[in-house]
């Protein structure tokens, strides 16, 4: 919740939500939903916007039955079918995460607002860490 002071209003609209291991969830967010709409809600600017726009989720699977063809362990077909399915659907998600990047993100430039109150009070903090 703290990486969120550091962001001023502008780069806020440009946060994504990226969900891995999400083929257990049926590539949604899951659990993990309602917790971070929460989270969210608690924070003090409502700019970061927690939608089935702005959220992508994957599965690495499919990355794993590529490595372990590669090593020659075997699969029956309905294995194979099911990997297939995963790596179509990350490969949907990464495209779509691709063309919102493109279409609905707009550049974020850090200024002098990095030298705000709320960056000197994280400095402060990080340095007195090892001497508590």
């Amino acid at each position: 919740m703290q990486l969120f002071s550091f962001l001023a209003p502008t780069a806020q609209r440009n946060v994504i939500f990226c969900f891995t291991n999400a083929r257990s969830t049926f590539y949604t967010p899951g659990n993990t939903a309602p917790l971070l709409k929460t989270m969210l809600a608690s924070l003090s600017t409502n700019d970061i916007s927690f939608k089935k726009e702005n959220t992508f989720c994957f599965d690495s699977e499919s990355f794993r039955y590529l490595g372990a063809l590669r090593n020659e362990i075997e699969f029956t077909n309905d294995e194979k079918q099911e990997y297939q399915m995963s790596w179509s659907t990350s490969v949907k998600e990464s495209d779509r995460l691709i063309n919102y990047i493109e279409k609905k993100l707009t550049v974020y430039h850090i200024d002098n607002g990095w030298q705000s109150i709320k960056h000197a009070q994280f400095e402060i903090s990080y340095m007195i860490r090892p001497m508590i």
